[in-house]
């Protein structure tokens, strides 16, 4: 007896059937690599690089308190709410907006709904849009205490310690971008450079304000989500950082990380993290050692 042929529909039935295995699989995969909340050991500070799609947003947490800095776009606002619940966050000490772009303020309303702020740190940098204005507007509705932003400003939650490094005071900037607050978060002999969207006018002013030794980082947040405009070989080299983050959204329209800079940062010998590969990064330090979170 001859053998019955198999359907061509059976066969593409049966293909897309493994193709959804595949897929569901590796969502789960995901999941079970990257847990949905992590617990800081005693003496601790973690920081997690949120993945907020094309935006920043970053959370330190200690024991003793939280920092969050920028809040991404507005679609992002859910997101960066039920993560931050879920790591157990219901007071915020310090949220830095660093610049009054749309990609890092974004969400802001949505976390000043949900949370108790205590301050509000923004540079003396306005904006016309109606996003800036209405943010603005519900900060001093909730009465929150607002402190300007400037080179010179120390800020501490227990053993956490930031230092604002710029916008430098007494310098105008060209525009929003390099308006960022860029602050050294310190814990122990552990330093994470914050770096908003600062660029090459901003690093330049950076490197004749301050020492080698001032900018000095473990860990760089890579500024402007990578654009060729930020992260010049000089400024590389007086932060010498061992470890770099990116934040940028998948298949984003401006092509972040650009190639010259994550060139630059491999040439460099930096290990180099990107959310919208990732996902959410987290790095664990008990102020000696700085290591991937599990």
């Amino acid at each position: 007896m001859a053998k019955r042929k198999k359907k061509k529909g059976s066969k593409i039935l049966s293909t897309i059937i493994a193709l959804l295995i595949l897929i569901v699989g590796g969502y789960f995969a995901k999941d079970e690599i990257l847990p949905t909340s992590y617990e800081i050991p005693e003496g601790n500070m973690a920081v997690h690089f949120l993945d907020v799609g094309q935006g920043d947003s970053t959370l330190f947490m200690t024991e003793d308190g939280v920092v969050l800095v920028d809040a991404s776009v507005s679609d992002a606002g859910p997101t960066i709410v039920e993560y931050l619940k879920k790591q157990g966050v219901s007071k915020i000490d310090y949220f830095i907006l660093t610049h009054p772009d749309a990609d890092h303020i974004g969400g802001a309303m949505d976390v000043l709904n949900a949370f108790t702020i205590e301050n509000v740190i923004m540079p003396n940098k306005s904006h016309t849009s109606n996003t800036y204005k209405s943010l603005v507007a519900r900060i001093d509705e909730l009465g929150i205490n607002v402190i300007m932003g400037e080179s010179g400003g120390v800020y501490n939650v227990g053993d956490m310690e930031m230092t604002i490094l710029a916008p430098v005071k007494g310098v105008e900037y060209s525009d929003n971008n390099n308006w960022s607050i860029v602050h050294m978060v310190r814990f122990g002999n552990v330093k994470i450079l914050m770096t908003g969207d600062a660029s090459k006018e901003s690093e330049n002013i950076l490197l004749s304000t301050y020492t080698s030794a001032q900018l000095k980082a473990d860990l760089l947040k890579v500024g402007h989500h990578g654009s060729s405009s930020s992260t010049t070989a000089n400024f590389l080299k007086a932060v010498d950082p061992d470890y770099a983050v990116i934040s940028c959204g998948l298949d984003n329209e401006y092509g972040h990380p650009h190639t010259e800079v994550v060139n630059r940062l491999e040439n460099a010998g930096v290990t180099i993290r990107v959310t919208k590969d990732e996902g959410a990064i987290v790095y664990m330090t008990d102020g000696t050692t700085l290591t991937a979170g599990q």
